[in-house]
């Protein structure tokens, strides 16, 4: 499971990370390249994860960013 971005309750974050259900841990994988809170994150056939939009700092995001776990780089595509 992929938990991305969010709001601490002073700063919206980038941050993303990974829970292993079998050992109960977290791991910290590469972070987005902008902030957000709000957004939606999407499975693709391909194993890719899509987020788009979201929230930072009170303005909504048109940004779009892929991410491929096998090589662990987010890449930002075409906004919304």
């Amino acid at each position: 499971t992929l938990v991305t971005g969010g709001f601490d309750g002073s700063t919206y974050l980038s941050s993303c990370e990974v829970y292993d259900s079998k050992s109960d841990a977290w791991t910290l994988v590469a972070s987005m390249s902008k902030a957000r809170a709000q957004h939606t994150l999407t499975s693709l056939p391909s194993g890719e994860l899509l987020v788009t939009g979201g929230i930072n700092n009170g303005y909504y995001m048109a940004d779009c960013e892929m991410y491929d776990p096998s090589s662990n780089i987010w890449t930002p595509i075409m906004n919304m």
